[in-house]
């Protein structure tokens, strides 16, 4: 211990003897390994850190699979069949999103709900933080009880610790309250509370009539399982497969296009977010790469410093494995007082982080500093310390006692040694930051693509809220009918609505509905997923407030809304994918039985712009709008246009449906902008930062060729002026250092465009409408590398034609 003491403070008054260098070094350190601490922050909380249940790994979510969607929602009758014909599982639950108005308080307010499987705590194996989860021998009726979630709990029951066992109001239904979940618990995604679902099957979404475990083509709920224990997916997969072809037998009609998907839900709920933190992880490994090259250019230019010294301290007796401690102790110390800034400029990092979250990167709020992070910044500073080491380790090792200890005999000796290690170095600085520089203008033209893409609709000046009605008191279409009516004249009168309208699924709200349909003259579908496009049930006035184009035809007028009317109109891209050659105009379709003889045929009167309706990243999908009160739903969405900010009027908006009904919240208010960036908002995330990496990059990258240079030139001060004393020109000068400096710039373009091309193809995942070979990034991208590589050697070579001849024969 004593002799380690000594070491320490050794290696403190040697780095403070060279104060300019090693305060350059540790706050180069600092900014590599903040910056890799703070992304693998994320990284560890959103993809490294284990699900808050029990065992995780063996959790599974499974989905039905369709020509059109990877991932549907399931049947409940196929659900019940893979509960009783498979062996893989210890246990099958399932859920369906509901909506939940709370009532009773100061003012309604909406939460998004579930409604689960008697089982769905226990197969995730979760404790409630007070009372307890559902049983089988909970009811289903109207007595069902409610478990919330802690958020919640929190904010709208004020952490009434005495909750559980009271009863609370949800959709105009008192309820009992069975207990409440802990703090981070938030499955599935959304969820604030969760309710018994009826008969063990989710609530269906809206009255379809008779019993949904037998209805083989009504598909909405979600299902998840725990396998048993070393049961790996794949056989679950295998067993679900087997029953899907046994159901494509026994019903034809709705499940001869139907498979099953089994995915680990740490998957599911990481979902396309893991591509893009390792890219942003592999690039700030980039960073620090270059970093600890930058620093082991000083290192080395140190090492050439001290030779001398080492030397006198090796003639003197010093024993080489004394010498090689005192050496490590000093790389590591600086090292570690780089990482302890370092950790200090993470930890501003990661709120900055968590300030930019674009809304769609799961468990970004357990992103912190913790005792996995300490452990990590600590690993990396030892483990840079050490690499950095070596370096002056290395050189001690083959100092030659004789010759370093000569005036003159640094230069003599290892000098020419030293450049090439020091330009080898740079080189890889320059490989490395092209990639990463490339890799980021990949990503940011893919990012400005995206933002080009046209919605299809005007969002200034638009904004959506959401008002889901109680069935308790609107159970008939009428009543729905009659509460929207007056709800939209209401929010019209309002000053500075310029428009207003109805729609079940406004664009990018995360909703989404499909029907399956026939259409008049054409062979009816083979299956009920054949044709099943986006259904849409719209006010008067819709395509006008959405800003929508007509193309053909006209749109919806006050005589459609009667049912005896019966129109519909066309997306565009509805009407080319089953009238490529035909006007659709005049055409019909029915959502009925083709050939029976009620069947309701509904005729198209005209065809509108399409809409991305997922993401501007997502192609349009067809769709068909109907009249809303042909088709009366108690869940609508209201779109309000406004000549200024329309946030500004959510107060009396929220008034005015008061009006109607004071105990019917409005939710999900955002504006069209708002919606437009959160769709963007990955995107926009990955880019940002990655480009911020390849910025500092390129300036460590351009700071350590002009280090290289400088060096060089204060080696070849002598050589130099016996060149101009000899007639040499100051520009030939100029030239040879600027020559000698893009050649190593070349170089590390090279190899980084090898590396460029490899690694670039993992970043296809992310890209919209870019190759991953794009040539305007791999041209000018290297074009601007060079460019600041000649400026970074323009200073040295100017330098250079400034040496004094007669100073430079005397200097050594």
């Amino acid at each position: 211990m004593q002799i380690l003491l000594q070491d320490l403070r050794f290696a403190f008054r040697t780095l403070l003897k060279n104060s300019l260098v090693s305060g350059v070094s540790i706050v180069t350190l600092a900014l590599g390994i903040g910056a890799t601490t703070a992304i693998f922050s994320v990284v560890n909380a959103v993809l490294l850190r284990p699900l808050p249940f029990r065992d995780p790994d063996r959790l599974v979510m499974l989905w039905a699979t369709t020509p059109k969607k990877d991932r549907d929602t399931v049947v409940p009758a196929d659900f019940f069949d893979w509960r009783q014909q498979t062996q893989a599982f210890q246990d099958l639950a399932g859920f369906g999103y509901m909506s939940a108005n709370l009532t009773g308080g100061d003012h309604p307010e909406k939460a998004t709900g579930a409604s689960v499987t008697a089982n769905f705590f226990t197969t995730l194996g979760v404790r409630p933080a007070l009372g307890r989860v559902f049983t089988p021998a909970d009811g289903t009726g109207a007595d069902k009880p409610v478990v919330l979630s802690y958020g919640l709990w929190q904010r709208a029951l004020g952490a009434d610790p005495g909750i559980v066992g009271r009863t609370i109001k949800i959709n105009d239904q008192a309820v009992p309250v069975l207990g409440v979940m802990p703090a981070g618990f938030l499955f599935p995604e959304r969820a604030e509370l969760w309710m018994r679902a009826p008969r063990d099957v989710p609530e269906l979404p809206g009255d379809v009539g008779g019993d949904p475990a037998t209805l083989r083509g009504l598909s909405y709920m979600r299902a998840f399982g725990r396998l048993e224990p070393a049961v790996a997916p794949a056989r679950a997969q295998a067993e679900l497969a087997a029953v899907a072809r046994r159901q494509a037998q026994l019903y034809p009609k709705t499940n001869a296009d139907r498979g099953v998907a089994v995915v680990p839900l740490y998957q599911q709920l990481v979902g396309d977010v893991r591509a893009a933190l390792l890219v942003l992880l592999g690039g700030v490994f980039v960073v620090l790469a270059i970093a600890c090259a930058n620093v082991a250019n000083l290192m080395v230019a140190r090492a050439s410093a001290r030779e001398r010294e080492i030397a006198l301290r090796t003639a003197l007796g010093a024993h080489r494995s004394h010498l090689v401690r005192q050496l490590l102790t000093e790389s590591v110390l600086m090292a570690l007082l780089g990482g302890a800034l370092g950790l200090f400029l993470a930890f501003w990092g990661v709120k900055l982080l968590v300030a930019l979250d674009p809304g769609n990167v799961p468990r970004l709020d357990e992103v912190g500093i913790d005792g996995t992070i300490l452990a990590f910044s600590l690993a990396v500073s030892l483990l840079v310390g050490i690499v950095l080491g070596l370096l002056p380790i290395v050189h001690a090792a083959r100092l030659e006692l004789t010759n370093s200890l000569k005036e003159g005999g640094v230069r003599a000796g290892h000098g020419a040694e030293r450049l090439r290690a020091r330009a080898l170095l740079v080189v890889v600085q320059v490989g490395l930051a092209l990639v990463l520089s490339i890799s980021a203008a990949l990503l940011v033209k893919s990012f400005l693509r995206l933002q080009r893409v046209k919605a299809g609709f005007n969002a200034a000046g638009l904004m959506s809220f959401q008002i889901t009605l109680p069935e308790i008191r609107y159970g008939e279409p009428r009543q729905q009918a009659a509460f929207f009516t007056q709800a939209l004249a209401g929010v019209r009168a309002i000053p500075g609505v310029e428009s207003s309208a109805g729609v079940l699924t406004p664009p990018l709200s995360g909703d989404d509905v499909n029907l399956q349909f026939s259409i008049e003259g054409q062979p009816p579908p083979k299956s009920d997923e054949e044709q099943r496009d986006g259904y849409q049930a719209v006010s008067t006035d819709y395509f006008k407030t959405m800003g929508i184009p007509l193309l053909k035809g006209r749109v919806f007028t006050a005589a459609d809304m009667n049912d005896s009317a019966r129109s519909v109109i066309l997306s565009e891209a509805m009407a080319r994918r089953y009238w490529p050659h035909a006007d659709p105009l005049g055409k019909r379709i029915t959502y009925n039985k083709a050939t029976s003889p009620t069947a309701k045929w509904r005729t198209v009167v005209g065809v509108v712009g399409d809409v991305r309706h997922f993401g501007l990243d997502q192609a349009a999908r067809a769709e068909v709008y109907v009249p809303y009160p042909q088709i009366a739903w108690p869940m609508m969405y209201l779109v309000v246009r406004s000549a200024g900010d329309p946030l500004n009027l959510v107060p009396q908006i929220r008034a005015q449906i008061a009006r109607v009904d004071p105990n019917v919240p409005i939710a999900s208010v955002n504006t069209f902008d708002q919606l437009l960036a959160r769709s963007f908002s990955r995107q926009r995330f990955t880019s940002f930062l990655l480009g911020v990496f390849a910025a500092i990059s390129l300036l460590l990258a351009a700071v350590g060729l002009y280090a290289v240079m400088a060096y060089s030139v204060g080696q070849r001060v002598h050589e130099i002026g016996i060149r101009i004393v000899l007639g040499a020109q100051r520009g030939d000068v100029v030239g040879q250092v600027v020559r000698q400096g893009m050649w190593l710039a070349a170089a590390g373009v090279a190899a980084g465009l090898l590396g460029a091309f490899a690694f670039t193809r993992v970043l296809r995942s992310l890209l919209f409408e870019v190759a991953p070979t794009d040539s305007l990034a791999f041209v000018g991208i290297p074009l601007v590398l060079l460019l600041v590589a000649l400026l970074a050697n323009s200073l040295p070579a100017l330098r250079a034609a400034r040496i004094d001849p007669v100073v430079a024969m005397r200097y050594e």
